[in-house]
């Protein structure tokens, strides 16, 4: 029926014949009967073809007029997923191109006033999931409609498929398909935004749509483009070897285009974790964080990705202040961006302000529900406000999603322990160092746990083993200083932590927030932890809020 309402007559179907084939790609009208028009050499009557034409097109009409009408609400829909488009090139090299495709959709129509998108890491976890029906997807997601399709590039062309599908009753709001040179990508990734801002919010003005759907990708050049896709996709996957690569594909980009914005603020935010999973440079990942987080800035001052990564590189400079203006920068120019408010949160709770804690990380949650991360940074910070039941809930919800993330683990094990059930405290500990087995703090967290469920030669142990491992005193004092608590050994501990405070070591304030982590209760107030805080400038950070 759209189709036969286009402006132009041009772009009507001509024929019967043309219309009944564009009916004959849907396989289900509705959920009360189908229509199936066989493909005939010699149709008996055009008299026949005119009459089933018909009622499928009366079928039709009702369907869209349910679909764009809603059950009476004004409102329409208004919130959406991006699941990621299937990538049917024939090569898994392009799954890059079709998850950027995925991306750079959900962006675009997250710039739509009113309408909520659901985030990428929530809607990836439906990735290669045939077995889940759109419903479900609606109800774990909380949205009313579900984009899905396929990308196809191939000798030059770009092929994309998309359709949009109510999450209510299962019906097709808008679907379309776009063949187009492989250089036209920009213009598709635009006709595709406008045709679902269309189909979802009809009473949009069409100034409106089409500013919010205008093209973000932020670059005119294709290989740099293609190169900011790359280094998007690795980034994605996280990980020491994924990070450098990712900035690599960066690197590349910028060098093709020196004004790519989006592509200076991927690589601030990619230096600004490096440290967190190599062993980079704490003070070279932030200088190299800030330099290009500012060029960013200075090209698009609405990036949140680069707020966000300058919040973060002042975070590991200790500079409380700067961070926090940074953090609530990004969260003014995004309120939507899930990873500043994530970061923010942690940052409350290391500077004590832990009901402001719990609702940030919880937000953060609200905005991407099925990020197994946010369970564990919104577990810890419940943690660290004395809430371990809560704690324990949310890390459960978490391992339903991602029982191998040892962090998830490591965070039940410690409200277990704050709650008062040593066994299951070790037995997730235990599970969090078979998961982490190359992290040093896991194995420190192991040792406390020992030494605190009353295994102290256990604990003594898995000490020795991290030495002999190669794992240093000096590279990861947290590490070692948590035993050291544990087994009574406070004065060892002090001496690490200090000497961690006057270096800036980063573990000290990302392994752990050490105002009112349980863990530290036992030297809290012993002197020499409080003159550690004061070289943090955490003292005088949290008198002041």
């Amino acid at each position: 029926v759209m189709k036969c309402l286009e402006k132009r007559p041009s772009d009507r179907p001509q024929t019967a014949a043309e219309l009944a084939h564009l009916l004959q790609q849907s396989d289900e009208v509705s959920r009360s009967g189908s229509i199936t028009i066989e493909p005939r050499k010699n149709w008996p009557k055009i008299g026949f073809v005119t009459v089933g034409v018909l009622a499928a097109a009366l079928i039709v009409a009702a369907v869209v007029f349910k679909a764009r009408t809603g059950s009476g609400s004004d409102s329409g829909i208004q919130s959406v997923a991006v699941l990621p488009l299937v990538n049917v090139g024939g090569t898994t090299e392009d799954e890059y191109f079709s998850d950027g495709m995925s991306d750079e959709l959900a962006n675009a129509l997250n710039r739509i006033p009113g309408l909520r998108v659901a985030s990428r890491t929530s809607s990836y976890t439906f990735k290669g999931r045939k077995d889940v029906e759109v419903g479900e997807i609606g109800k774990r997601l909380n949205v009313q409609a579900v984009l899905e399709g396929t990308v196809r590039r191939a000798g030059g062309k770009l092929r994309v498929t998309g359709q949009l599908t109510s999450t209510h009753d299962g019906l097709s709001l808008w679907s379309d398909t776009y063949e187009r040179e492989a250089s036209d990508v920009f213009a598709v990734q635009e006709e595709i935004a406008k045709s679902i801002a269309a189909a979802l919010q009809p009473r949009l003005s069409r100034e409106r749509v089409e500013g919010a759907t205008s093209a973000t990708a932020g670059t005119t050049n294709l290989e740099a483009y293609d190169s900011y896709l790359r280094g998007r996709y690795f980034w994605n996957a996280r990980g020491a070897a994924n990070l450098r690569k990712a900035i690599a594909h960066f690197d590349v980009a910028i060098a093709k285009d020196p004004q790519f914005a989006r592509a200076y603020a991927a690589r601030a935010i990619a230096y600004a974790l490096l440290p967190q999973y190599t062993d980079a440079s704490p003070r070279d990942a932030l200088e190299k964080t800030r330099t290009d987080a500012e060029r960013a800035l200075q090209r698009d001052t609405t990036l949140a990705e680069a707020h966000t990564a300058l919040g973060l590189a002042a975070v590991n400079a200790w500079e409380w202040d700067a961070a926090e203006k940074s953090y609530l920068k990004a969260i003014a120019v995004d309120p939507k961006y899930p990873t500043a408010h994530q970061w923010y949160g942690e940052l409350l709770y290391n500077t004590s302000r832990l009901d402001s804690s719990i609702a940030e990380t919880g937000r953060a949650r609200e905005l991407d529900p099925l990020a197994p991360i946010l369970f564990a940074a919104h577990g810890y910070a419940l943690i660290v406000g004395g809430r371990y039941d809560e704690a324990l809930t949310e890390t459960k919800r978490g391992l339903e999603l991602a029982p191998n993330l040892g962090v998830l683990h490591s965070i039940s094990s410690l409200a277990h322990l704050f709650s008062g059930n040593a066994a299951e405290a070790r037995s997730e500990m235990e599970i969090a160092a078979q998961h982490d087995a190359e992290l040093v703090l896991r194995k420190g967290q192991l040792a406390y746990i020992y030494a605190r469920t009353g295994d102290p030669a256990k604990a003594r142990m898995i000490v020795d083993q991290m030495k002999r491992s190669g794992a240093t005193e000096n590279a990861n004092p947290v590490a070692f200083a948590i035993p050291y608590i544990a087994l009574g050994e406070k004065d060892k501990a002090l001496d690490l932590l200090e000497a961690a405070a006057r270096s800036r070591n980063i573990e000290l304030l990302t392994a752990a927030s050490p105002l009112d982590d349980p863990t530290f209760a036992p030297i809290r107030n012993d002197p020499r932890f409080e003159r550690i805080l004061r070289e943090t400038d955490l003292l005088r950070f949290r008198k002041a809020h």
